[in-house]
């Protein structure tokens, strides 16, 4: 890629961009800096564990041994864990197996493991075994019988039944699992979504605040509704990374 030759390349300082607008989207210099959060720590993870707890009891109420989640939406919602979200959408190739009465497991990209650090309701990290053909090729059947013994495994591994809640699923893999004796269950994980606990409702009103906090700044004489909303979420934040 050619690159204007004053242009900086620094990743943090005032001179990241080029083009001086930018500034007034994002903040430079908390580039290396943590991100700052309203929420306390131990709120959020009240409020993981909570969510997982929640999947885990209606699983139990529909008499399923283990929910499998590829949407990348439920993967956050069940972990708080998220990668490449908007890729996963199209190529589901990042999952997560929950059992009902044991481990919770995220199947993550190979060298990506280190964005599930610290969420309180990961007990294991495997690394994903996508088997669709823009990850597998001409290796897609093996990936995908391989990919099926391998929840088999698991689940009989935790003595839990066959029948598998599931989220989104291709074909291929849904005839998979059915070959080897499985259920496959739709909806589990939508009939918890009305059962927000009290650690997520105080999350969302932070968030709440944070961003209407953020409209107000900007509000003034002559400034729209539609231009209040074209501003791009760092900017009512006050930036993605802020510094300390």
């Amino acid at each position: 890629m050619l690159r204007d030759e004053n242009e900086s390349v620094e990743l943090a300082g005032s001179t990241v961009f080029k083009d001086e607008r930018k500034q007034a989207y994002l903040n430079p210099a908390g580039a290396d800096r943590p991100l700052i959060s309203p929420v306390p720590a131990a709120t959020l993870d009240r409020a993981r564990r909570y969510r997982l707890e929640r999947l885990r009891m209606k699983m139990r109420e529909w008499d399923c041994g283990a929910l499998l989640l590829y949407d990348p939406v439920n993967i956050r919602y069940a972990f708080d864990s998220s990668n490449m979200s908007i890729w996963t959408m199209h190529n589901p190739s990042r999952y997560a197996l929950i059992l009902a009465d044991g481990p919770a497991i995220i199947f993550e990209f190979e060298g990506a493991e280190h964005v599930n650090d610290g969420l309180p309701g990961i007990d294991e990290i495997r690394p994903s075994k996508s088997w669709i053909f823009f990850t597998a090729g001409n290796l897609v059947e093996p990936r995908l019988k391989a990919w099926a013994d391998e929840i088999t495994d698991i689940v009989k591994g935790n003595g839990a039944n066959r029948r598998i809640a599931v989220d989104r699923l291709e074909p291929s893999g849904a005839f998979e699992l059915t070959e080897r004796g499985f259920t496959l269950l739709d909806g589990v994980r939508e009939h918890q979504t009305g059962n927000p606990g009290p650690d997520h409702i105080k999350g969302r009103g932070a968030a709440g605040q944070l961003s209407v906090g953020g409209y107000l700044k900007r509000l003034a004489r002559g400034v729209s509704v539609s231009v209040l909303l074209k501003l791009p979420r760092d900017a009512v934040t006050g930036s993605a990374r802020r510094s300390a």
